[in-house]
């Protein structure tokens, strides 16, 4: 290869040697030579509605395939849009490839058409970032990309591209063996291909030890038996010992969630109580973890491929470092060595937690029927109820479903009874929790495991952020089904906990989020929009229409969205929990309590927490304002309300009267 060629072949080839085959993205006048060169060489572009999809479809593509994922975004606006779904990556432990447009390296300072310093926004939430401003070292920066991306703690990188030097002659016109420090056809060992590091023989003894001694052990799987996929040797390990285990975040499925020794559910609380020691393996500690906070008196052992990912803020007996798969491989081997036909297994406890289990999810279904009995009104599909059809749908009739998490209300009630069947079978947010990141993933799900069945569990805040990449499925024939909680407002439940009419009801701007939209009847239309280009679309009002619609919506073989009339006086299941008092009481503890509408039990737990940060009493603080309590208070669109000099001056005079 003596010729010169372009530098976007340079690199598409590097991309292609590190298996990337598979691009999401959205191309700009920056990027479309690599464009072209990608499809050129027989690889799959699709071609995305808004950048964020693109980053969050290359997420869940890599965490249902074990494999990088791979997004672009041209300069300026789309840089910016795609950092949101990079950051959600980043914070969820997900390897993916960020291909940034740049402007001409002559232009970076000089005010040019869509500028943006890509590098210095995408350093926050990457590992590394580099602006490639040498064209020799493109490939050698995507292979390191390839392997740091995957390299654990798995987490996104991304390239920043000038447009000098992917576009224009004579920069781009380069000879492919001039490409300093890198090996073409070069097959070095992946990451998930090289020997895995484990703790030593000794220290995998003393946690197997440390495990028999305990009276109710868990073994609990973080995103770190996903990389690589840990399910064979959690699955012998487990049934080895009849030590029950709880699979989190990537590694939901990874066992069938049916399992008799897999605790989760609405019985997983009770067992983490009733636990006295957890041995957890590649889970990070975060705001859904509870920071470990599991109980008085639990003692740990933590495993982590990453020193980095060792909790110092609980009592840890062993820490550990190795990878998840290899070294409960290497204990199920010293339990067989060390104690032959006399494993002194936890049965007592496995059959414990097997009757939890068992009651949980009876309680759970009787809740459900009981509400689902007495919401009889139209369109007042309440999550708690919805929860469980969706779920018995999903383990009854598409038990190898991919199912996305992105609806504030009814993903609460609805995840912990979905009993997965494949690696990555449950993906959402993570930490980041936004929404309008379902529709990308449930793209990314469906690339990645083609024909599969995937459901994205919507809600209507997620469609108005990111529902216009339906359209993106529906043109790339993917078979998704897009559900939607269509409850008309925004975080759902929030007026029955905390009042809907804070100052009165003639006041129309007091958390009117959505503009009236949180009625029976004030929803929009997401079904019967999707029907008009082509999708499958259905609105469900009733509960014995739910099931069959979502059979219908499967068995049309297209991207299908059926729309759900949500119950908007349902909260979060978060909210029945002592979250609420970290999470939610922040949000609305600053309301004087005479104007507190909502439920007394909510009230009631308000005044508790404000106890316990030493309170006697709910606060009162001063008005700085008089009421305004008259219509014509309200009656205004643009500016300072109309009696706001007037009422400030009275309130001011009042203040210093009282001073």
């Amino acid at each position: 290869m003596g010729s010169n060629v372009w530098s976007p072949q340079i690199i598409v080839r590097a991309l292609m040697e590190e298996g990337l085959h598979v691009n999401f993205g959205i191309t700009g006048g920056h990027m479309n030579s690599i464009d072209d060169y990608y499809r050129i060489y027989g690889n799959r572009m699709y071609h995305m509605r808004h950048e964020q999809a693109a980053a969050y479809a290359a997420e869940a593509y890599s965490k249902v395939t074990g494999k990088i994922g791979l997004c672009q975004a041209t300069v300026g606006p789309g840089t910016c849009n795609m950092i949101t779904g990079v950051n959600q990556a980043y914070y969820s432990n997900s390897p993916i490839i960020a291909i940034l447009g740049q402007t001409l390296r002559a232009d970076y300072d000089r005010n040019a058409f869509q500028p943006v310093k890509g590098t210095k926004m995408y350093e926050a939430c990457t590992k590394w970032t580099k602006f490639v401003d040498d064209v020799t070292m493109f490939s050698w920066y995507i292979r390191k990309a390839a392997r740091d991306c995957m390299a654990y703690p798995p987490a996104p990188v991304a390239l920043e591209l000038p447009l000098d030097l992917i576009e224009f002659a004579p920069y781009t016109l380069v000879n492919p063996a001039g490409q300093s420090n890198y090996i073409l056809d070069m097959r070095a060992p992946k990451v998930d291909e090289l020997p895995l590091p484990t703790p030593s023989d000794e220290e995998c003894e003393r946690i197997v030890e440390w495990l028999f001694e305990a009276e109710r052990p868990l073994i609990i799987i973080g995103h770190g038996g996903r990389w690589p996929d840990c399910a064979p040797e959690l699955k012998e390990f487990s049934e080895l010992t009849d030590i029950p285990f709880h699979q989190r975040r990537a590694c939901r499925g990874s066992v069938p969630e049916d399992h008799p020794l897999h605790i989760a559910g609405p019985a997983r609380g009770r067992a983490f109580r009733f636990a006295d020691r957890f041995l957890t393996m590649g889970l990070r500690f975060d705001v859904l973890e509870q920071w470990g906070a599991w109980g008085p008196d639990k003692r740990f052992v933590q495993v982590s491929q990453s020193p980095t990912e060792i909790w110092p803020e609980i009592v840890t007996d062993i820490e550990a470092i190795g990878n998840v798969k290899a070294t409960l491989k290497k204990m199920s081997k010293i339990v067989r060595n060390k104690y032959g036909a006399n494993i002194p297994k936890k049965t007592a406890w496995r059959d414990e937690v097997i009757a939890m289990k068992e009651r949980g999810e009876k309680l759970r279904r009787e809740r459900a029927e009981d509400l689902q009995a007495k919401m009889t009104l139209p369109g007042q599909l309440g999550a708690v109820p919805l929860g469980q059809i969706i779920a018995d749908f999903i383990n009854e009739e598409i038990p190898d479903a991919t199912v996305i998490l992105d609806s504030f209300t009814l993903s609460s009630w609805a995840s912990d009874l979905i009993k997965s069947r494949v690696t990555g079978g449950v993906l959402d947010a993570g930490i980041q929790g936004g929404v309008g990141h379902g529709v990308g993933m449930g793209i990314g799900a469906q690339v990645g495991r083609p024909g599969k069945p995937v459901l994205a569990l919507m809600g209507d805040a997620g469609m108005g952020n990111g529902g216009m990449d339906i359209e993106t499925a529906y043109r790339e024939d993917l078979p998704i089904v897009f559900v939607v909680y269509n409850n008309g407002c925004w975080l759902g439940g929030f007026n029955a906990f905390f009042g809907r009419d804070w100052n009165g009801a003639v006041n129309p701007h007091v958390r009117d989020t959505d503009k009236g939209q949180g009625t029976l009847t004030g929803r929009v239309p997401y079904g019967e929009m999707f029907k008009l280009i082509g999708c499958h679309g259905e609105e469900v009002t009733a509960w014995d229409q739910v099931r069959p619609a979502l059979r219908r919506a499967f068995e049309s073989g297209k991207t299908a969205v059926v729309d759900l009339h949500g119950d908007p006086d349902t909260w979060h299941a978060l909210f029945d929990t002592n979250i609420y008092d970290t999470f939610f009481f922040v949000m609305n503890h600053h309301l004087p309590e005479e104007l507190w509408q909502g439920s007394e039990e909510s009230k009631e737990r308000t005044r508790n927490v404000f106890k316990v940060f030493g309170y006697a009493e709910w606060p009162k603080t001063p008005k700085l304002f008089p009421p305004f309590d008259d219509k014509e208070d309200w009656d205004w669109t643009i500016g300072a309300p109309p009696k706001y000099l007037e009422k400030a001056k009275e309130c001011t005079e009042q203040l210093k009267k009282e001073k």
